[in-house]
């Protein structure tokens, strides 16, 4: 971290690849922003061997849901063990949020039907799976986390799809976080963004009597439910970006450093 003002604090997930930080890294410091990465949350897989057993009997679905990074992740540990164990869902669709998710799916689980990764948030993806995808008698397949939210799985329901939901990860703060707060916050930063709700309640309470030093920050939300997330914890939301990409981050914090 460069001496005087840190610019821009994102508060993001923990992650053995790197390859997605360094890219907000590389896109934020070519266009001249200080970037500290605060990773707040971490993972544990869980349920592996129900997901395996889905992703075994590939016959009785009819394509997959893949919204996050970890829910690839967790397809990701099966595979290391089965290698063969997707080489009949390549026929199928795998549904994404963001070109994050869909470039780590086409890397680690060699799929590439990816589809969706526009769409920026569950509500939208759910819209255009019923737009994309003909109703069929098989379900979706859908591992997530055990606080991901019914967006998906209600909208797909009420227009008559079927969609097997099987909680694969839960979310932890991570280790290292006091210790990080201790060192990123001996400097104000200037902006501070956050990826989910999790991330807002963990990093609250890790922050605890101090959080009332994000009032002096001016907050980026991703997505509109972190943006309430902040909202319902009592702090001023400066900018919100419909997607997790970092170009749409970036025109965001290009808006609010212009006003």
């Amino acid at each position: 971290m460069s001496q005087g003002q840190l610019n821009i604090v994102l508060c993001k997930s923990f992650s053995n690849d790197n390859e997605t930080i360094d890219i907000y890294r590389k896109i934020f410091e070519n266009a001249g922003y200080n970037f500290e990465y605060l990773p707040t949350i971490c993972f544990l897989f869980i349920n592996q061997s129900e997901l395996e057993k889905c992703l075994f009997n590939s016959n009785s679905y009819s394509g997959m849901i893949l919204t996050s990074p970890r829910s690839v992740e967790a397809v990701k540990l099966i595979l290391t063990k089965n290698p063969n164990i997707l080489d009949k869902w390549k026929e199928y669709p795998i549904y994404c949020i963001g070109t994050s998710t869909e470039n780590l799916v086409k890397k680690y689980l060699n799929l590439s039907n990816c589809y969706g990764s526009h769409c920026g948030n569950s509500e939208n993806l759910a819209k255009f799976i019923i737009n994309d995808f003909k109703l069929k008698k098989k379900s979706l397949l859908y591992p997530c986390s055990e606080i991901s939210r019914d967006t998906i799985e209600n909208y797909l329901l009420k227009n008559e799809y079927q969609i097997e939901k099987i909680i694969s990860y839960k979310t932890m703060p991570c280790e290292t976080l006091h210790n990080d707060i201790e060192r990123i916050f001996k400097l104000i930063p200037e902006i501070i963004v956050f990826f989910s709700p999790s991330i807002v309640n963990n990093l609250l309470l890790a922050l605890g009597e101090r959080a009332k030093i994000l009032n002096e920050i001016k907050i980026i939300a991703i997505g509109s439910i972190t943006e309430q997330s902040l909202i319902n914890s009592g702090f001023t939301v400066n900018g919100v970006s419909e997607k997790p990409e970092p170009e749409s981050l970036l025109k965001i914090v290009e808006s609010i450093r212009l006003k």
